[in-house]
């Protein structure tokens, strides 16, 4: 199998100030391609250390992909590093100037005297950068090939899949692995329990958290046939069943679009503690205006009334937290827009606001359809943070078993 080393720049990085994305996401194009990815490596804007960084990382690997530290400002040290680690000079680079040149007139400006960004260090091969100015590059060093792409996560995506990746799958037979993923809004150690005795020689489950609830990764060994591997994937469904949502990447919010516009249905939604975040996890899928009629924050009591319909006796009677007053915020939001189904949040996300009855975390929720209006009632644990989100992951799967039942 090939091998590779990921190399991440950056003070900003090593301070904890920024995340790095960029190894993450460059680590799971490499396993797609069947590239064993052996290290992922951060180092800070630091000539000596990076230039040793990138010196061990070609000793281990023939494929490194490195982002960062390729901009104009004297922080950006990335081609002095390479050239240090692996004894060759920097020099202008006609590709390089031509496209900060390009990129810099685009912008109603000239490339200076002495800019960085059009020195490359000597053999380099420049990579285009055609949605900014700081060009990549990569380098035959021995067995390796270096690869170095600017840090902006747009930029380095799109230089990856238009350059990088054409450069590898030319250059290695690879052989793929054969994996399917499943959504699933469960607790993983229930997961677990319900896939005990699943993991075999055929096929190895792995779980990974995401914003949405839970992944579950099947690898399946090479030989098996798309027939076995969509028994195995239905034999999973099954024993999480009702709680799976998709396969292969598909997003909880992108299967209830999916759902709703595949049978030419319309949805509004009423949101009190979750305070717009299922409408806008919704209205992130392009075209989703198809779908999405209207979204209504609605946190007083007051606003639950004028913009859902809610009955003041109802709110006197059992408040604002309640499976009653959810019920009619559901019911009333979709009559109000004519939408095919309604769903509607209220909760108690804290810090303050929890009573004994009615502790931190309680969260209300309902979906009213052309079947009528079901109610989820959920105790949710965690921050304020913690509980928004899962009560919208929780409200979009309530919304998505009804869709599919």
């Amino acid at each position: 199998m090939i091998e590779a080393v990921i190399v991440s720049t950056g003070d900003e990085l090593t301070r904890g100030q920024t995340v790095d994305t960029n190894g993450a996401w460059i680590a799971g194009q490499l396993w797609r391609l069947g590239i064993h990815v052996r290290r992922i490596i951060t180092g800070g804007d630091q000539l000596l250390e990076l230039s040793a960084i990138i010196k061990q990382a070609v000793d281990i690997a023939p494929v490194v992909i490195g982002t960062g530290g390729l901009g104009p400002t004297q922080d950006d040290l990335t081609r002095q590093c390479v050239a240090m680690a692996f004894g060759v000079d920097l020099q202008e680079h006609p590709g390089a100037k031509q496209q900060v040149a390009e990129a810099y007139r685009s912008w109603g400006r000239e490339v200076k005297a002495g800019d960085q960004q059009v020195f490359l260090p000597a053999g380099s091969r420049v990579l285009k950068n055609s949605l900014g100015s700081a060009p990549g590059f990569s380098l035959q060093v021995g067995r390796s090939t270096v690869y170095w792409l600017p840090g902006v996560p747009h930029e380095m995506k799109e230089m990856y899949h238009t350059q990088v990746k054409p450069d590898i799958t030319g250059s290695y037979q690879l052989s793929p692995p054969h994996f399917r993923e499943i959504g699933v809004v469960m607790a993983e150690s229930e997961i677990q329990s319900r896939l005990a005795g699943m993991q075999t020689s055929s096929v190895r489950l792995g779980y990974q958290v995401s914003p949405e609830g839970n992944r579950v990764k099947l690898l399946f060994e090479q030989g098996l046939s798309t027939r076995d591997h969509d028994r195995i994937v239905g034999d999973v469904q099954q024993r999480l069943s009702p709680n799976t949502y998709g396969c292969d990447g598909l997003s909880l919010h992108a299967a209830v679009a999916l759902a709703l516009t595949s049978n030419a249905q319309t949805l509004a939604i009423a949101e009190s503690c979750t305070a717009g975040q299922i409408c806008a996890r919704l209205a992130s899928i392009p075209g989703a205006s198809a779908f999405l009629n209207e979204g209504a924050v609605v946190y007083t009591n007051a606003a639950k009334v004028a913009r859902c319909g809610v009955s003041e006796q109802t709110l006197r009677d059992y408040g604002a937290v309640s499976a009653q007053v959810v019920c009619q915020m559901a019911s009333g939001i979709r009559d109000r827009s004519q939408s095919s189904w309604g769903l509607a949040v209220s909760g108690i996300a804290g810090p303050t606001g929890g009573s004994k009855l009615k502790p931190i975390g309680t969260v209300h929720m309902a979906v009213a359809g052309p079947n009528g209006v079901r109610h989820v009632h959920h105790k949710i644990s965690g921050g304020r943070d913690l509980v928004t989100a899962r009560a919208a992951t929780q409200a979009l799967l309530a919304l998505y078993q009804c869709l599919t039942m």
